[in-house]
């Protein structure tokens, strides 16, 4: 939209005059790829720094994942350590230029710049009976705003300090398509065989347990012979806790043979 800070940005820091940060390339000397154009690379930081963004990891994904990033970078794509190196390499001339913007930015009454509030300046602004400001007060204004760009920077650098790997990036291997599907196939049929012996396990255990279950529901097969036990406990008189102890057979069973469930007379070890 045309009321976008990414515009407002845009058209400031192209008015500004970038000789200083060229200079430093030439002054250099080194050799390799060719740099990021400095406008591009400001816009993109002072856009960020804007939007409450101060890390170089968070910069580079910003050209990828906002779109007004993406129109301020150009549809270039500079890395975490192309914005780190800038900062390195220009930190005095980054400086230098967002006191400026900032400075400007206050004179024109406005108090904050996406998430950098510039408010509390005793400096009035163009919309004031006033059309020009004193020298003493053109001081003051810059003096304001190197103290915000100061401690903007200052928060840059630390948070790069403490910087972890970005967590919406994946390894290198796993970037290749192929190798990609290959590892998630291999991963899938180890979860598979691993689901499948755990099914197993679950089953063997299921059928051990009904096993048991039905033990215990059924009742033990009585014994054969021909010793009548009822009879017996009846005759000496003998409860069925005494008369399983002297005959050996479970008191359990006993119950169930007097129950009528079972015959009653078979082999014992007492003695007749």
């Amino acid at each position: 939209p045309k009321k976008h800070l990414a515009r407002f940005i845009d058209r400031t820091i192209d008015d500004f005059d970038l000789a200083p940060f060229f200079a430093r390339y030439a002054k250099d000397g080194r050799r390799g790829g060719q740099a990021y154009h400095p406008a591009m690379m400001l816009k993109v930081i002072l856009y960020a720094f804007c939007s409450g963004i101060f890390s170089s990891r968070k910069m580079e994904r910003m050209v990828y994942d906002s779109v007004a990033t993406r129109f301020l970078a150009a549809n270039q794509f500079p890395d975490h350590s192309s914005f780190a190196n800038f900062r390195n390499r220009h930190l005095a001339e980054i400086n230098d230029v967002f006191v400026q913007v900032v400075a400007l930015c206050k004179q024109m009454g406005l108090v904050k710049l996406g998430h950098v509030a510039l408010d509390g300046s005793i400096i009035k602004s163009n919309a004031s009976k006033k059309s020009t400001i004193l020298a003493d007060d053109v001081d003051e204004l810059l003096k304001q705003a190197e103290l915000i760009i100061e401690e903007l920077t200052n928060k840059w650098q630390s948070t790069d300090a403490a910087d972890e790997a970005d967590p919406h990036t994946i390894p290198e291997e796993l970037a290749d398509a192929e190798l990609q599907m290959k590892k998630l196939k291999a991963v899938k049929a180890a979860m598979a065989e691993r689901k499948a012996k755990q099914d197993a396990l679950a089953e063997s255990r299921i059928a051990d347990e009904r096993e048991r279950q039905s033990q215990l529901e059924t009742p033990p097969e009585p014994p054969s012979g021909d010793l009548d036990l009822k009879s017996l406990r009846r005759e000496k008189g003998l409860s069925q806790a005494s008369l399983a102890k002297l005959s050996g057979v479970a008191r359990r069973r006993i119950s169930f043979f007097e129950s009528g469930a079972y015959s009653t007379r078979f082999r014992s070890r007492i003695p007749v």
